[in-house]
């Protein structure tokens, strides 16, 4: 059994405002249930994860609103057309009060944890960027200028990258421990990231002492990073997913000879190239019409995020967090 769809319908729809200022509104919605033995429980629940909430701000389809006129009533009535069909309603009034445990900007519950330590953590997603030398294009070309020079001083460009912040309130810290994993890349999958795509930037943690309870109250910061680098099209070329990695054009002005040790490069004419030449990333002269090879390095060290027992949008903590009995090296300690 499940609901199928929760349409807004403009038939029935009203609203009025009288002359001390009061206001009322009418929404009504057609829900489909693929069930006969769906009921009213279901199909208000099925409005609620559309958001229509009880105490919640009138929101009009076309993003008009009214903050100060609440829902007050929804109601759910089966059609008599079909046992498939229901008619959902929602009434606002701006006489509508919530109850003190109300938020009245959501409608939600405006309880919370008396212990800190209980309160879930805080996730925040958000945007940022930085600027970068450009060594190819979109297509993974090298860029340079109509005779084949690179450009001094390279292209800058800006680059976003996702910053993700966690917040929590722990029982202990280890700041000692803590100064091992600042400026280190995961080891392993971590927020929907492959390895050596995140990277932790930055933690503090402030001590707090309310209802009784010493706590901690603990900040992470992550920067994460999906950078691609696409060749261009030849047989075997594959994207290089590279992350926090950096990636170097395979170029210079010597090869290595017969012996394997470096030999300055020369033109047709014997004398030493001006620029640098493409090479074939084993140390010889790139074959004409072959694509540019791109060396794939990383400097950071890598960690087992794990350790931090973090929330992530799709897996809950379940781990129990630990007293630390000393500052230590010793983890994990979260």
């Amino acid at each position: 059994m499940a609901i199928t769809s929760v349409d807004e319908i403009w038939s029935g729809r009203r609203g009025a405002v009288d002359d001390s200022f009061k206001r009322e509104y009418e929404r009504k919605f057609r829900i489909i249930a693929d069930s006969t033995n769906e009921d009213a429980i279901t199909v208000t629940a099925a409005m609620a994860a559309e958001g229509i909430l009880m105490w919640g701000p009138y929101m009009a389809p076309n993003g008009s609103f009214d903050l100060f006129a609440r829902c007050n009533q929804i109601e759910a009535e089966q059609s008599s057309d079909s046992p498939f069909i229901w008619e959902g309603r929602a009434s606002y009034s701006s006489d509508a009060k919530p109850p003190d445990d109300i938020d009245p900007k959501t409608g939600g519950q405006n309880s919370q944890e008396e212990n800190p330590l209980l309160r879930p953590p805080t996730i925040s997603i958000s945007t940022g960027t930085e600027r970068k030398a450009a060594i190819v294009d979109r297509d993974g070309n090298k860029l340079v200028n109509s005779v084949g020079d690179q450009f001094d001083p390279p292209i800058e460009i800006d680059e976003p990258y996702m910053v993700l912040s966690i917040s929590r309130n722990v029982l202990a810290i280890n700041n000692f421990a803590m100064a091992w994993y600042i400026g280190t890349v995961n080891d392993s999958p971590f927020f929907g990231y492959p390895a050596e795509h995140v990277r932790l930037m930055s933690w503090s943690a402030s001590s707090h002492y309310e209802n009784n309870v010493f706590f901690w109250d603990e900040h992470f910061e992550f920067h994460a990073k999906g950078e691609t680098l696409f060749t261009p099209a030849a047989a075997g070329a594959k994207p290089i997913d590279y992350g926090w990695g950096f990636v170097l054009l395979d170029q210079g002005f010597n090869e290595l000879d017969a012996n394997n040790l470096p030999k300055l490069m020369r033109d047709q004419d014997g004398q030493p190239y001006s620029h640098t030449i493409l090479l074939n990333g084993a140390g010889a002269k790139l074959a004409a019409g072959q694509p540019p090879v791109y060396l794939l390095y990383y400097a950071h060290k890598k960690k087992d995020f794990s350790v931090f027992n973090l929330p992530t949008p799709n897996v809950p903590v379940t781990k129990k967090i630990p007293t630390p009995k000393n500052n230590n090296f010793q983890l994990p300690l979260w």
